[in-house]
């Protein structure tokens, strides 16, 4: 149990925990310390977020260091206001985090989304590309935030879901090849409001996706950020890729049938190689496409 500070950043509150197992008793806890008041040195930190481990598996937590993981930058930086709710993947060996930060330009907050690196979970580097999904805030609604994001890495796609204001909550969706630049989703939002007079037929937000046997389940809050919800979807788009290979370059008699490609496994093949893709959707606003096909040889 991690109990907040009233002497430092965090300023007796902490929020938006969001745990990475490094190994199965190693866990690290990025958490978001809000609202310092105080003097001295740590004045003017609220609004950014710490890391505390455990060793035991989640049972219990030290922190790591005494101050905040990510310094806020520049007052005219994209998070010169505030760096808070790290979203926290490891890839392969690198760790990647988007952010939700915070511009504060012209007496207007400018809350959007940014992203920092690391070899090591610990030490972090911010791209230089930020923000990376962010929005024209000068010509939208005088309450326009893009913020707490959930992010999947799915086969070498990167899915966001987000919380976005645009003036109330709704949850949208934007995928990326690299983390870095995103293309919104076709459908927007991907989950609105309930039913009138619903506990949420004001706003949608804070999404958290897990995936069980192909069926997308979604956790969200509703009106006043304090209750959940639940609800469910399936992938309307797909992309199917087959394989046949044969010893002479025409497609003759001695050319095998087409097989199923399935991910990571070892297809014998001949000389020569055809590979298919089918397409299909089941919504007129959605287009399946394919970004990207690795082949790699297991020997002669």
């Amino acid at each position: 149990m991690l109990r907040p500070r009233t002497d430092n950043w965090e300023g007796n509150l902490l929020n938006q925990p969001r745990v990475v197992k490094v190994t199965d008793k190693h866990w690290r806890m990025y958490y978001t310390g809000w609202g310092y008041k105080g003097e001295g040195s740590a004045r003017g930190s609220s609004w950014t977020f710490g890391l505390a481990e455990s060793h035991d598996g989640g049972v219990t937590w030290k922190r790591v260091g005494d101050q905040p993981l990510l310094a806020r930058g520049n007052a005219d930086s994209s998070d010169g206001g505030g760096v808070f709710v790290p979203e926290v993947r490891r890839i392969g060996n690198q760790w990647m985090m988007w952010y939700t930060a915070m511009k504060v330009a012209e007496g207007k907050q400018y809350i959007h989304l940014c992203l920092a690196t690391s070899n090591d979970g610990l030490h972090w580097t911010k791209s230089k590309r930020n923000p990376v999904l962010s929005e024209d805030f000068a010509a939208g609604p005088k309450r326009n935030v893009i913020s707490r994001c959930f992010v999947r890495y799915d086969r070498g796609v990167f899915k966001m879901w987000y919380s976005h204001a645009r003036p109330a909550y709704r949850i949208r969706y934007a995928e990326s090849l690299d983390g870095i630049d995103w293309e919104l989703a076709p459908i927007s939002p991907v989950l609105g409001p309930g039913k009138k007079e619903a506990w949420d037929d004001q706003m949608v937000e804070y999404p958290e996706v897990d995936v069980v046997d192909g069926r997308y389940r979604l956790w969200f809050c509703g009106n006043g950020f304090g209750s959940v919800g639940y609800s469910e979807g399936i992938a309307e788009a797909c992309v199917r890729l087959s394989i046949r290979s044969g010893i002479s370059s025409l497609v003759d008699a001695t050319w095998s049938d087409w097989s199923a490609v399935k991910r990571d496994s070892i297809i014998a093949v001949h000389r020569f190689v055809q590979l298919r893709a089918e397409m299909w959707t089941k919504n007129a606003r959605v287009s399946p496409a394919l970004n990207r096909l690795w082949l790699e040889s297991a020997g002669n």
